[in-house]
């Protein structure tokens, strides 16, 4: 269960970069989207454990896990959703998800046991997610880049801590916490700033719609697959994302996928059912 629902979290998130650029396109911004998302979800979160009768404070003295993870949330989504904006959007993929071999490694400084198969399986998912998302590197925009390793270390961060510290909560409770909290730091910065307007097409509507719903799918059942199989499963399990944006690229912008990059997805695959085992 906790690896289904991990896939699934990684192909709603696997689609947020395709409805973004919508979303940009029609003059939006990061900022403006972070504030959307967190606030509808956060309202849609506190509705669904007030029906189902699930408690909506966290245990005295865990209270903190909720407002650090959501501190975190916000650097996360910005430092990505910005790097899309100034560089390619398989480069920022690429360097967003560095954040996989990051917990491992820390995990294993940690005294966690890999081994030489799960080493081997790391680095070859790293691999073919190189090869899968085509990246060329030629003229860098070094904030562009930061903002997208900004992003991978602030992840792999609040995987590591959050994996921790969320034993004996409920995750649904824990989720509200920190989506409340990224509401209440985002929503500020978009009004001070003027960008909490809505894009001027329907194109770009449907785009802010679809970065919202992708989103809470995808929370949601990353924090239920974070309870269930730990932090360093669900860091690496996570490379399945770039996989599912290649594809919604493909279906949804008329991308080509060249031969190398289709070698790239088989090894990546490849990778992610021997670590998945």
């Amino acid at each position: 269960m906790g690896v289904a629902l991990l896939a699934l979290s990684a192909s709603s998130y696997g689609f947020i970069p395709i409805f973004a650029r919508f979303a940009y396109d029609a003059g939006s911004s990061p900022i403006a989207l972070l504030a959307y998302r967190y606030a509808i979800v956060a309202s849609v979160l506190l509705a669904a454990q007030w029906l189902r009768g699930r408690p909506l404070g966290l245990p005295p003295g865990r209270r903190l896990v909720g407002i650090a993870t959501g501190l975190l949330f916000p650097v996360i989504a910005y430092g990505y959703l910005a790097a899309v904006a100034r560089i390619p959007v398989n480069l920022a993929v690429l360097l967003f998800f560095t954040y996989p071999p990051l917990v491992a490694l820390v995990a294993w400084l940690r005294g966690e046991h890999l081994g030489m198969r799960r080493a081997a399986a790391i680095v070859a998912a790293f691999l073919g997610t190189a090869l899968a998302l085509g990246v060329e590197i030629n003229t860098l925009d070094p904030i562009g880049v930061s903002l997208a390793l900004m992003g991978s270390l602030a992840y792999a961060f609040m995987i590591l801590y959050c994996g921790r510290a969320m034993a004996g909560i409920d995750a649904g409770t824990l989720n509200l916490h920190v989506m409340t909290t990224c509401a209440l730091v985002s929503l500020p910065i978009a009004l001070a700033t003027g960008q909490l307007k809505l894009p001027a097409t329907n194109l770009g509507i449907f785009g802010v719609a679809g970065v919202v719903v992708t989103y809470f799918v995808g929370v949601v059942a990353f924090f239920a697959a974070l309870k269930r199989i730990g932090p360093v499963r669900t860091a690496l399990l996570s490379q399945l994302e770039p996989v599912v944006s290649i594809f919604a690229a493909v279906l949804i912008l008329r991308e080509q996928v060249s031969t190398l990059q289709g070698l790239g997805i088989a090894l990546l695959m490849a990778a992610l059912y021997a670590l998945a085992r």
